[in-house]
């Protein structure tokens, strides 16, 4: 979950696939985004609203981790 004072974001992680996704836990307004981030230096971006899911990643051997912007804030996720 989020590491931030909101706690808004969320880590998922499929062992199945290997892959990681973010989640805003919270109703996100228009104009907010989920920004995938991984060890290699890759990120990925998922514009939405509302509750919404950021793009699965590649999670194999490398750490992943996910932050929400929203509305001038910033909450992040601890790495998985």
């Amino acid at each position: 979950m989020g590491t931030g004072p909101i706690k808004a974001m969320e880590l998922r992680y499929s062992p199945s696939c290997r892959a990681a996704w973010g989640r805003f836990r919270l109703n996100a307004p228009a104009g907010s985004k989920i920004v995938i981030k991984n060890t290699r230096g890759n990120q990925y971006t998922t514009r939405g609203s509302g509750q919404f899911y950021g793009v699965m990643v590649n999670d194999k051997d490398i750490k992943a981790w996910a932050c929400g912007y929203w509305s001038g804030q910033t909450d992040c996720t601890e790495s998985y």
